[in-house]
């Protein structure tokens, strides 16, 4: 008892314990509460923004009815989705699919195709930017192109020229005829540095537009989509036109020559045309007659002609060169090639033959300086038949410079009498 009289009352121990344990247990079923509510709510919402729209249907639709198909627009849609905060936290954009197909189609043109939203399990859908995506049907059609390469950034020796060469050269683009029309060319752009030697790399295709611009549709397929480039590093040397007589009677010393043009460029690898000096040309001195030749420009293999000129026109003129007339008996005639048995006897009396040489040796010339040699083996003869047959004349070997381009013919009569 305490001096005012008042007893103090003692409180059990074990029961003050379970009541701090009641409270205790409810304040953790309030936080379990609200963390129940809060984190693993089935009516989290959240946006998803950028979810990229597929295209399905495409092979069943061209198929069927010959058309392709292009989308207006970026592609992508935007989408609200609810559940669990659990599941939704955890949901990626690729989980989002969503389509459009267009396998159904059945006119060309712009049309409005239903957007497809598929989830996995435990998401819903609240709602999309759009239900609907504009596609516009078209036939498709396709056109080749000759794949050209764009150096980028490259150096090579100032005495050479580089080429390109791609393999494949071609390449087919289909499309919509809208898209391919806005194609200009197919290129492969190479970032080469420093050239030395002969290489080989690979490339990308990349279609431009008339104003160079980068056209990159997935509407539009590609036959190939990389190359083999070939870079070859070409020589340019410009040689003479030489020309060499052919026929074996005259000097090129003994004549005046022109050659239009002079010179030729041509354009290969360096060891290739580092070697040639000049470029040949063979021309029977016996054919010539004054007027211009004209004859194409040979080059070797793997070398080629700079510029459009392919022909050299060629003006020889004979110096000291004349023609003379001799006459000849027929009876000198040399008769070879008969069969046994038989016989000839030459009707022509006399036989003019034309030479044309050099002045000095013509002068020097009579009948004795060439011989008529008449060849029978060819002939089906019998005897007592007259034939005219063609004869050769054959120039004494220690006559030079002298040739002759008659087609002389003698007149014989076959006997049984053998020559």
């Amino acid at each position: 008892m305490t001096d005012s009289g008042i007893v103090p009352h003692k409180v059990n121990k074990n029961r003050l314990s379970k009541i701090l344990y009641i409270a205790a247990a409810f304040i953790c079923s309030i936080i379990l509460w609200f963390y129940v509510i809060g984190y693993n709510s089935p009516d989290y919402q959240k946006v998803f923004t950028g979810i990229k729209i597929d295209v399905v249907g495409r092979t069943e639709l061209f198929d069927s009815k010959g058309y392709t198909v292009t989308m207006d627009g970026d592609y992508t849609i935007d989408v609200t989705v609810r559940g669990k905060k659990a599941d939704v936290v955890n949901l990626k954009n690729s989980d989002i699919v969503a389509t459009v197909d267009v396998s159904a189609l059945s006119n060309e043109g712009e049309q409005d195709i239903a957007i497809e939203i598929n989830l996995p399990n435990g998401i819903n859908l609240v709602e999309k930017s759009t239900d609907f995506w504009t596609v516009i049907a078209e036939k498709k059609t396709a056109k080749t192109f000759q794949i050209e390469v764009t150096p980028l950034n490259g150096s090579w020796d100032t005495d050479y020229e580089i080429e390109f060469s791609c393999t494949p050269d071609f390449v087919t683009v289909e499309g919509s005829k809208r898209l391919l029309d806005s194609v200009d060319k197919a290129v492969v752009l190479l970032d080469l540095g420093r050239i030395e030697n002969p290489t080989t790399a690979k490339g990308v295709i990349t279609l431009l537009d008339k104003g160079g611009n980068v056209i990159d549709d997935d509407n539009l397929k590609l036959s190939v989509k990389s190359v083999s480039v070939y870079i070859s590093l070409m020589m340019t040397k410009e040689v003479p036109i030489k020309v060499e007589f052919t026929a074996g009677v005259f000097s090129v010393n003994d004549a005046q020559i022109t050659c239009n043009p002079p010179t030729v460029t041509l354009k290969g690898s360096k060891g290739k045309v580092s070697s040639i000096n000049e470029i040949v040309i063979g021309v029977d001195e016996t054919t010539l007659n004054g007027s211009t030749i004209i004859e194409f420009i040979p080059v070797p293999e793997e070398v080629e002609l700079v510029g459009d000129k392919k022909n050299v026109h060629i003006s020889a003129v004979l110096v000291d060169v004349a023609s003379r007339i001799i006459e000849a008996d027929g009876e000198t005639a040399k008769i070879i090639g008969l069969p046994e048995g038989l016989g000839a006897k030459v009707l022509t009396e006399k036989l003019s033959v034309h030479f044309k040489g050099y002045t000095g040796s013509l002068r020097t010339m009579t009948a004795e300086s060439f011989a008529i040699v008449v060849d029978m083996s060819a002939f089906s003869i019998e005897a007592d038949s007259t034939y005219r047959v063609p004869a050769s004349i054959v120039i004494n070997p220690d006559i030079v410079g002298v040739f002759t381009t008659d087609e002389a013919t003698i007149e014989l009569l076959i006997t049984t009498e053998p020559s």
